[in-house]
């Protein structure tokens, strides 16, 4: 087999892939190139003010219908999931911004659609969670001097739910 060489092809405009963590500022990177830009954001519907605040005019935002439609809010564990984490903000963290976001969200989801493979009831009820809560609001782990209380430890796998669950039984055994 003998290995050619051709000559590249010629591009009439590049094409770029910027890849990267999120919130790495790749969307303003896209954007300094000369206008105008047509933006298809697949990202949170307000991910890209900071761009159209930076650049302006030059960037025209493509808006296809129901594009940014939160799975999660269609997961009918959704209201209660909102409810568990107020109640997570008010009993554990009232000075956390954010009490909603997805990393917070996204674990008390799964705990609450956790079934029982034997008879497909749910394993963790609305109650059991806020109880862990309240377990981890007197008792919260500590590990090398840092305090794990967030919610996403809280409901991050099933048996951090159970052990919090446990801490908030001692708890109350303690006020009996």
């Amino acid at each position: 087999m003998t290995l050619t060489f051709r000559e590249p092809p010629v591009a009439l405009h590049p094409n770029i892939l910027l890849y990267g963590p999120p919130k790495s500022f790749k969307t303003m990177g896209a954007c300094s190139a000369p206008g105008p830009i047509a933006l298809l954001n697949a990202d949170l519907p307000n991910a890209t003010w900071h761009v159209h605040r930076h650049y302006g005019p030059k960037i025209m935002e493509i808006e296809l219908a129901g594009l940014h439609v939160d799975r999660r809010q269609k997961d009918p564990n959704y209201e209660v999931a909102l409810r568990c984490c107020r109640y997570w903000k008010a009993k554990v963290s009232p000075k956390a911004r954010k009490y909603d976001s997805p990393e917070r969200l996204q674990p008390v989801l799964d705990r609450l659609n956790d079934r029982d493979p034997d008879t497909d009831e749910p394993v963790f009820s609305p109650r059991y969670i806020c109880e862990a809560i309240v377990g981890a609001a007197v008792d919260p782990w500590v590990i090398n001097g840092d305090v794990l209380k967030d919610i996403s430890v809280i409901c991050g796998k099933a048996r951090n739910l159970q052990a919090f669950h446990e801490r908030y039984e001692r708890y109350k055994a303690r006020q009996a």
